[in-house]
């Protein structure tokens, strides 16, 4: 559990500049590629399926568009061993948000266990999900990034922080304003001066009150517009599920009845010339909070995120154990989820069971796409989709920002873990990786990563003499968990390291801890600008004793041009440097380079062949082989069943660019022989 909780906890205090893929697309390209996602429902909530393109009309800022791409996705259908190939556009990511501020420590255990309930039972191995928690002490707070790791976030849920200053919504605050009339003056022709001005200090101490509260209000509903802002950036359905038992309408409508009475010593107050008498929020409605709720729900609305609130106080009555008669409203949760298009799930006692028929109502995603030409002024495209020859009542974003930088740090972080759990190709920061297994004698594998980053992308990213940098590499199982992560933080000096930066760049060295099985290696690079690099290789780590070759490693001759980055070891990892043949301890290059007329040390390990093996190797490209000159020139072994090769390889004059690298490896005596190759780079 703590290492999932380092895992998460590193992209959100890291919180440095980020931007996707498409972000940096227009700075280049002319066109950016909008997605759509939409979802069809019937009358019974139930998903409409079978429809076509040819069943949808797009419109972009009311002109129709050409639907350039469409796909169906039914998440019923997608098997948990696919959904990592699922389009990050058809993904569901929820965030599970508490409003601690608004709800009693009772029915916050209630909640807890209403998340527990949808987190393990009531969601798809595909949807993502976040928790947050929202506070008059601490505001809003993201718990988790979005992940589908149900162990991580049941045990966030549990233990969510209750800090020791957390202040509940103090009823007692309110009493002023459930009801409680002021008795009126009694008219006689001698006034009492002292009830007077008891009344007009009860009057303001009651107003002090109640604006204490409307700003907490006020600050909470405008939280929920900066979450909602921050997930613009997110791919696909975003939906925030409010746990809470709601605040006081009436701190933003007025009262919630105006009875004969109180209209009438009101009236009277106004023709008297008594107007101080009068609490005008009270009767007609906070202008200010009205207008932060519109503005939240605009937000909402240009974000593409829908606000669902689940009352977690159950069913409720007009009577309290604790405090007798009190006006009980799930008001104040409309307020905030209708204007989003969201739901109000109340009156359930069973929490569990509310969102069922959400979750199938969306079921079944259609994505569509079109090509648009940004502005570049950041500006917002409204989006209408209509069903031709077909019924149901459709749900899609309202619209697309024109690409732009993220400066929220909320945004940074979710952009950050949107690139890792969806896979976003980003290449801001050009990079290459290499990784390789060593079976330890307990069946799991110690995982060396490298990671070369590309100087002169760098020094395009630096803002002034220092250049943050931020590894991030996480190890995704067949079910898309993550089973390891490690992260780095360095920061280099341009001014000392400028020649090298501009030379070749950082090389990063890191080590993983995997149990046998397939994996996505997914690695993050951020510098301190906005930059960003990520790469994905596939990575299978063999079981105990099985047979088994890796891929060529390279020697990198010249490490001195490079600026060396070594995390820190880890509990448990071994440190020992395994790149090594005999007393050729060497540094392999991700990006192996290959000049025609040279000689390039090239290291083979193989395991478990049991016999000594040969190997010999050629270059291919686009099907056509090209001989290459090798030589065995050392042989080695190695623990747990290793033989190390080291061959001298020169390849014949070929033209500049991309090919592969292929290695034959065969046993003596007639062992099955087995082929490895590698990326390399020709260049004269």
């Amino acid at each position: 559990m703590k290492r999932y909780a380092v895992l998460v906890l590193s992209l959100i205090l890291a919180a440095l500049g980020s931007v996707s893929a498409q972000e940096r697309f227009g700075e280049s390209v002319q066109v950016t590629l909008v997605e759509v996602p939409v979802t069809v429902a019937d009358q019974a909530g139930k998903p409409v399926r079978g429809l076509t393109r040819e069943n949808f009309t797009l419109l972009s800022d009311g002109k129709p568009v050409d639907i350039e791409y469409f796909e169906v996705v039914d998440l019923k259908a997608v098997a948990p061993g696919e959904s990592r190939n699922l389009p990050a556009a058809a993904r569901r990511n929820f965030l599970l948000l508490f409003d601690l501020a608004n709800s009693s420590p009772g029915t916050i255990r209630r909640a807890q266990e209403a998340a527990q309930a949808f987190v393990t039972g009531r969601q798809g191995s595909t949807d993502l999900i976040a928790v947050a928690t929202s506070s008059a002490e601490r505001g809003l707070t993201l718990e988790t990034n979005f992940t589908n790791d149900h162990e991580f976030l049941l045990g966030t849920i549990a233990t969510l922080r209750h800090e020791a200053g957390f202040k509940v919504a103090d009823p007692l605050m309110l009493v002023a304003l459930d009801g409680a009339v002021p008795k009126a003056v009694q008219k006689s022709e001698i006034l009492d001066e002292k009830a007077e001005e008891r009344q007009a200090l009860n009057a303001a101490t009651n107003q002090m009150r109640a604006d204490e509260m409307r700003n907490r209000v006020v600050n909470h509903v405008r939280n929920l517009g900066s979450v909602a802002r921050a997930l613009d950036r997110l791919r696909g359905q975003k939906q925030i599920i409010l746990l809470s038992e709601g605040f006081d309408a009436r701190l933003i409508t007025g009262r919630d009845e105006l009875g004969f009475q109180a209209t009438q010593q009101e009236n009277d107050a106004v023709l008297s010339g008594e107007v101080w008498k009068v609490d005008s929020d009270q009767r007609f409605g906070n202008s200010g909070g009205a207008t932060v709720i519109t503005e939240m729900a605009e937000i909402f609305r240009r974000s593409d995120v829908r606000l669902h609130a689940l009352d977690i106080k159950g069913i409720r009555t007009d009577v309290d154990a604790r405090e007798g008669w009190k006006k009980s409203s799930t008001e104040a949760l409309s307020l905030l989820a209708t204007p989003t298009g969201g739901t109000v799930f109340k009156n359930a006692n069973d929490l569990g069971e509310t969102f069922d028929r959400l979750l199938e109502s969306q079921e079944v995603i259609y994505l569509l796409a079109f090509r648009a030409r940004p502005a570049g002024t950041a500006k917002f495209h409204t989006l209408k989709v209509k069903l031709v020859n077909a019924r149901g009542e459709v749900t899609h974003r309202s619209g697309y920002f024109d690409p732009s930088a993220a400066t929220h740090d909320l945004e940074r972080v979710l952009t950050a873990g949107e690139i890792m759990m969806n896979n976003i190709p980003v290449d801001d920061l050009k990079m290459s990786v290499l990784a390789m297994p060593f079976v330890r004698e307990d069946g799991r594998a110690d995982v060396p990563v490298i990671v070369e980053v590309d100087g002169k992308s760098l020094l395009r990213e630096a803002q002034g003499n220092s250049l943050p940098l931020e590894f991030f590499i996480y190890a995704f199982d067949d079910l898309n968990f993550i089973r390891d992560h490690v992260y780095e933080r360095a920061i280099l000096d341009v001014e000392k390291l400028r020649d090298r930066l501009a030379g070749a760049g950082a090389k990063f060295y890191h080590t993983l801890r995997l149990p046998p099985g397939r994996y996505s290696l997914r690695v993050l690079v951020r510098s301190g600008g906005t930059g960003n690099g990520f790469r994905n290789m596939d990575l299978e780590v063999p079981a105990a004793g099985e047979r088994y070759v890796a891929p060529p490693l390279v020697f990198d001759h010249d490490v001195s041009r490079w600026v060396m980055i070594r995390g820190a070891n880890r509990q448990g990892v071994s440190s020992e440097y395994p790149f090594q043949i005999g007393e050729n301890v060497f540094v392999p290059a991700a990006t192996a380079v290959f000049r025609p007329g040279s000689s390039s040390d090239v290291a083979i390990f193989t395991f478990n062949a049991r016999e000594n093996v040969d190997a010999s190797a050629y270059v291919e490209h686009n099907g056509v082989v090209h001989d290459v000159t090798s030589k065995l020139v050392g042989r080695t072994d190695g623990a747990n069943g290793a033989e190390k090769l080291l061959l001298k390889v020169q390849i014949p004059s070929l033209p500049s660019g991309s090919r592969t690298l292929v290695v034959t490896v065969r046993g003596k005596s007639g062992l099955e022989a087995m082929q490895v190759s590698l990326p390399v780079v020709v260049v004269q």
